[in-house]
């Protein structure tokens, strides 16, 4: 009966509906509204800059929001230099009569060309299209352009965006942040052939050519001024005909560039990039020609900066801040010069050479344009798999394999006969090893044309695939051992292909670690444990690795000389008479058992190792001493952020990850101290420890400049001598009473830091 009462008044509603109910009104509610602006402003003087008030209802959080939706920078559209201004469209602007389509002057039309290039450069920093190149009006419409030089421009530099656009997609080497290649359905020229797009501009230099012929009769000023205009117009097509050539013969794909051969290819690049940085000196030089030169972009014909708000995300976006022309064109200048650097990768035929370059490549500084990345990318693999775009990589990881270690299997060292079905076993074994090595390898090549930031993230995630191929490896070197074994061929081939693939493990976990300090992301009182675990460990097997190979090497060197001379009769004369060969031969046998092949790589890696002891006895004896200033223990767990920051190291296997309770036994030595008197003589004794790795280090990195004049050698060996005297100043009482914190400068190199105590 209870729910009944209730059911048929409910029912009633149903079957009337609602609209006869009366509903009760809300009560008003009156604001009372305050204008606390002076209020704040004489509040917040008592902060100090970049201090933020802190309450329960107003958190970190409530604090970046307010920062983020009051920064003119988070939201284009709050960014106006005239409120009242009505922004054009192409067809307004052009009704407007704001918009010139039949004749433009020389110096609008090197206004127009010098802010393109502008767009252009910010586009390549990561902005939108919309934002950047399609704010030039004149871009958006080519075909109602009836100026030839001004259509003739436009048309060439929409095909240089959708060149770049394509050749950065195949690359594959961006991310959000580095590029955005969204075009927001404009048109980038692609109906229009290459060859008539090159044919439009080169009339138009033409005609300018001879205009400035007929204007050179004349001496009056004013036509001195225009030849200098026409000059400068000229240069500017020039440069951008031959900009999209340059670009034109990265494209490997088709079947025309793909039999050209790569040196030939890279000696036309280089001749390009000669032309066109020409072409940008004498366009800096004359960039104070162009109308609006120094104005906002919005007082420049043709452009509009907020002509596409509508085509941009409901989110808040950047507002885009063009680089200015000079800045544009020096970095166009030094895009070639990066360009000119970047052909030398013809000189690294060897694959380990050529990974060395890419990253070393990565590391310049100012650090490369994602297009120079790119490019980089397309020059040395075009196609799937193919370096140079001839020879498939497998060839590459084998030949890299052979001149690295030796491996019996490929250097004919088993003993088998060619044909055999043994003999086809083997080859098909390991024809499927270096096919698994290119997926992996092959990532390592793109990982370097990353920025910084993901190549760490990166670095990461192949470790897995490697420590996979680490075991695939070792498996292929247990069977072909098996193999030499029944075939007596003198030679073992026990951690032959493993070795290899152990040594891109061990130099991408290395790689991974410094990463870290270049990036930033360690706090001073984590060095300790990084140093350590280069120094204990990862250089250590490093070490080994190439230790292991330098066995082979010399075996193999000396096996192969012993089966040249051994069908020669001790006292033959050599092929100009007189003088036996045998005593050359003797001289050459002498000169092979001393020279070590990996001799300078094991050296580099031994004193590197010794500097990160170094680094790590001193960290150790600074906190001693208390300069190492740590977290509050109710917010730190060390062994929290020991295992984070080796957690992507424990995915191989070989070499295993060293746990955090095996640290701490390991290293329980040198924090052991008891008294305060305990403590000072034991960081003297570490610091004078720190100073001898120092100065080990510099005396194996001195060695080796006597071979070559490598920046990365001398600037290791700067780092040594100084931390050597401010190690040896340590270790003689220098500043221990002040708890002043060290300072690290990275600036020398940016791996291992000089130490600064002030």
């Amino acid at each position: 009966m209870e729910k009944a009462k209730y059911f048929l008044p409910f029912s009633i509603i149903l079957f009337h509906g609602i609209s006869g109910l009366k509903m009760a009104r809300p009560p008003e509610v009156v604001y009372s509204w305050r204008d606390i602006t002076s209020d704040f402003k004489a509040s917040v003087k008592d902060l100090e800059l970049g201090e933020l008030a802190h309450d329960d209802l107003f958190g970190l959080f409530e604090a970046m929001s307010a920062i983020e939706m009051m920064d003119p920078k988070m939201d284009a559209g709050m960014h106006h230099t005239n409120g009242n201004r009505k922004i054009l469209n192409f067809d307004q602007a052009v009704r407007a009569e704001k918009l010139e389509l039949k004749k433009v002057n020389h110096d609008q039309f090197i206004g127009i060309v010098d802010n393109s290039i502008a767009c252009l450069v910010t586009w390549l920093e990561g902005h939108s299209l919309a934002q950047t190149v399609f704010i030039n009006l004149y871009a958006q419409q080519p075909q109602r352009i009836e100026d030839r030089n001004l259509k003739a421009f436009i048309t060439i530099f929409l095909k240089v965006i959708d060149l770049i656009k394509d050749y950065i997609n195949q690359a594959s080497v961006f991310e959000e942040e580095d590029f955005q290649p969204l075009v927001y359905g404009f048109r980038l020229a692609s109906e229009i052939p290459e060859a008539k797009a090159l044919a439009l501009i080169k009339e138009s230099e033409e005609d300018l050519m001879k205009e400035m012929k007929n204007s050179v009769s004349s001496a009056s000023a004013e036509e001195s001024h225009k030849l200098k205009e026409i000059s400068a117009v000229h240069t500017r097509l020039r440069f951008f005909r031959h900009f999209y050539q340059l670009l034109l013969k990265f494209n490997r794909r088709e079947s025309s560039n793909v039999s050209v051969n790569a040196h030939s290819l890279i000696e036309d690049i280089l001749k390009s990039t000669h032309v066109c940085r020409e072409a940008l000196n004498s366009c800096l030089q004359t960039i104070s020609l162009g109308s609006g030169y120094g104005a906002e972009e919005i007082e420049i014909m043709g452009f509009e900066p907020q002509v596409n708000q509508r085509l941009l995300p409901p989110t808040f976006p950047r507002y885009t801040q063009l680089r200015s022309r000079a800045d544009a064109i020096s970095n166009l200048i030094q895009l070639m010069d990066r360009l000119k650097a970047m052909c030398k990768i013809k000189d690294h035929t060897n694959f380990h050479a050529a990974l060395d370059f890419f990253y070393n490549i990565g590391r310049q500084r100012p650090p490369p344009c994602v297009l120079s990345r790119s490019l980089l990318q397309l020059l040395y693999i075009p196609l799937c798999n193919r370096v140079f775009g001839q020879q498939p990589l497998t060839e590459v990881l084998q030949e890299a394999a052979r001149m690295f270690i030796a491996p019996p299997v490929l250097t004919g060292g088993l003993g088998l006969v060619t044909g055999t079905p043994q003999h086809a076993q083997v080859q098909e074994c390991v024809d499927q090893l270096f096919q698994q090595c290119v997926r992996p390898m092959g990532s390592l090549i793109q990982i370097a044309g990353h920025n910084l930031a993901r190549q760490r993230d990166k670095f990461g995630h192949i470790l897995q695939d490697l420590a996979a191929l680490q075991e695939e490896a070792d498996k292929v070197d247990a069977y072909l051992h098996t193999i030499s074994l029944q075939t007596d061929s003198g030679r073992s081939h026990l951690a032959c292909l493993g070795t290899w693939v152990l040594l891109h493990t061990l130099r991408t976990m290395i790689q991974y670690l410094f990463s870290g300090f270049e990036l930033s992301l360690y706090s001073i009182y984590e060095y300790h444990y990084i140093f350590w675990y280069l120094y204990e460990f990862l250089y250590g097997w490093l070490i080994s690795a190439y230790n292991r190979a330098d066995s082979f090497l010399t075996e193999h060197q000396s096996m192969t000389e012993y089966l040249k001379t051994k069908g020669k009769a001790p006292g033959a004369t050599n092929k100009k008479g007189g003088q036996s060969g045998n005593g050359k031969n003797k001289k050459k046998k002498e000169r092979s058992a001393t020279a070590r092949p990996y001799a300078k790589e094991i050296a580099y890696c031994q004193a590197v190792q010794s500097m990160c002891g170094g680094y790590y006895k001193a960290m150790v004896a600074m906190d001693l001493e208390g300069k190492i200033r740590r977290p509050r223990t109710e917010f730190d767990d060390e062994r929290v952020r020991y295992e984070h920051r080796f957690a992507a190291l424990g995915q191989v296997s070989t070499p295993p990850l060293v746990p955090y309770v095996q640290f701490k036994e390991m290293t329980k030595l040198e924090f052991n101290a008891t008294d305060e008197n305990d403590k000072a003589s034991h960081a003297s004794n570490l610091y004078a420890t720190a100073c001898r790795h120092f100065h080990h280090a510099a005396t194996i990195l001195t060695a080796l400049t006597g071979q070559s004049n490598d920046e990365n050698v001398l600037s290791l060996i700067r780092v040594c001598k100084t931390n050597c005297v401010v190690m040896r100043l340590l270790a003689g009482g220098h500043r221990r009473e002040g708890a002043s914190a060290p300072q690290f400068d990275f600036t020398v190199h940016p791996h291992l830091p000089i130490v600064k105590v002030t």
